[in-house]
């Protein structure tokens, strides 16, 4: 919105409220949080939370800079405020991507990376890293969860996204009954032979068929 100039947008400040949960989202799709490698503190907004975006017009180029500011947590803080850079990543046209934290990212160059972090299948949303990393998850094995934690992400991952590869493998699906381990999913198959059902379904559809069809010719000869 801050980048259209064709949509009346001459205004110096805009303000939008949200809740925590939104700001988590804002937090992953500018690449505050990446989940492949997060602290648990940077995902959780504090109170009052706050993200400042800026633009920065240098030249033709537009650069966005970002910064996260909240005020103090504790009874004892007297309501200070404080305002620390907010990491950002950046996405050049070759695919290197750089932390934006200091100087910020061009427009097209954070548009770029925000556009790769959509989900697939929806929500879901998976990288490779993320999949190494996370009780190596890549692999068709049943994950293990260990007590630090690790693996848990996997199970969540296969759980709630039964449709995305298997391990970053085509033709796999995550079995429930086998601790969603990656098995070979099974193949769909065509022009099978009519069951006697199916024939009895078709034969009632087509006596009604034929039963309106009298009917309404009757009606037209009265």
């Amino acid at each position: 919105y801050l980048l259209n100039k064709q949509s009346g947008n001459e205004s110096r400040l805009r303000h939008y409220a949200a809740h925590d949960y939104t700001l988590t989202s804002v937090f992953g799709a500018l690449g505050t949080v990446m989940l492949d490698n997060y602290e648990l503190e940077e995902t959780v907004p504090r109170y009052a939370e706050t993200i400042l975006l800026e633009l920065h017009q240098e030249g033709p180029a537009q650069r966005l800079k970002a910064f996260r500011g909240y005020p103090s947590q504790e009874p004892s803080g007297n309501i200070s405020f404080s305002v620390q850079p907010m990491r950002i990543m950046c996405k050049a046209e070759d695919g290197t991507i750089s932390n934006g934290a200091d100087e910020g990212c061009l427009a097209q160059d954070l548009a770029r990376f925000v556009h790769s972090t959509k989900g697939r299948e929806g929500l879901c949303y998976h990288t490779s890293e993320m999949m190494r990393s996370n009780g190596r998850c890549d692999l068709p094995d049943s994950p293990t969860v260990l007590p630090n934690g690790s693996g848990y992400g996997c199970v969540f991952f296969r759980k709630r996204c039964p449709m995305v590869p298997c391990a970053l493998s085509q033709g796999l699906v995550a079995d429930p009954a086998r601790g969603y381990a990656c098995i070979p999913a099974a193949p769909l198959t065509t022009n099978q032979p009519p069951t006697a059902q199916t024939l009895w379904t078709s034969v009632a559809c087509l006596v009604i068929a034929t039963l309106a069809f009298l009917a309404l010719r009757r009606h037209k000869g009265e």
